[in-house]
């Protein structure tokens, strides 16, 4: 059993270029479904449920396609034994994996007050160029929702850019990235409830 709650932990956005399914979208935190962080509003898109103890929610602006988007907000939730540090130190042993067929990578890990953030940059050059540069903020928080669920929540944003935006976003990165993690650690995270 152990074993198995591990493995659904393990699926805590395993970030991939690849884009969901299409399906009937449910709100499985019931909260709103328009979220807002900075000058952005989002509005649930897509969300999962592939097992037992595992929820997925990705939110994105008026516009955006999972397909093809600049921003993206999303939440999981693993209902496990396991802690926020272990889940965010599987991220991290996760993207030093990825470090020799994607050098774009880079990432920091930060805890403060009981939470972990994991601030990290990664790629996709699969056509042999390089096609899409990512950058999320993960904050990983022990957790127990409204109805008792005890587990690992997850918040994060991501921002991409495509071919010829790359070399600004990455310079602009540069001048922003801190102010965005503060911005970030300082949002409030919605109260969920999963309903059995």
């Amino acid at each position: 059993m152990i074993k198995s709650l591990v493995a659904a932990a393990a699926l805590i956005l395993l970030s991939s270029f690849a884009a969901p399914l299409r399906v009937d979208v449910k709100n499985y935190f019931n909260i709103a479904e328009e979220q807002s962080f900075g000058n952005l509003h989002y509005k649930l898109s897509w969300s999962s449920h592939p097992v037992e103890n595992y929820y997925k929610q990705e939110y994105l602006p008026a516009g955006e396609t999972s397909e093809h988007f600049d921003h993206m907000l999303m939440m999981d939730f693993a209902i496990t034994s396991a802690s926020a540090s272990q889940l965010a130190q599987q991220k991290k042993a996760e993207l030093e994996k990825q470090k020799p067929s994607d050098p774009i990578i880079n990432y920091t890990l930060y805890e403060k007050a009981g939470e972990l953030m994991l601030d990290f940059i990664l790629s996709d050059s699969s056509s042999g160029s390089l096609n899409i540069v990512e950058h999320n903020i993960y904050r990983y928080k022990n957790y127990t929702d409204k109805a008792g669920h005890k587990g690992v929540l997850l918040i994060g944003i991501s921002e991409r850019a495509y071919g010829k935006n790359i070399t600004p976003f990455l310079t602009a990165l540069k001048q922003t990235r801190v102010e965005k993690l503060n911005k970030f650690a300082g949002y409030k995270i919605p109260d969920i409830e999963i309903k059995s």
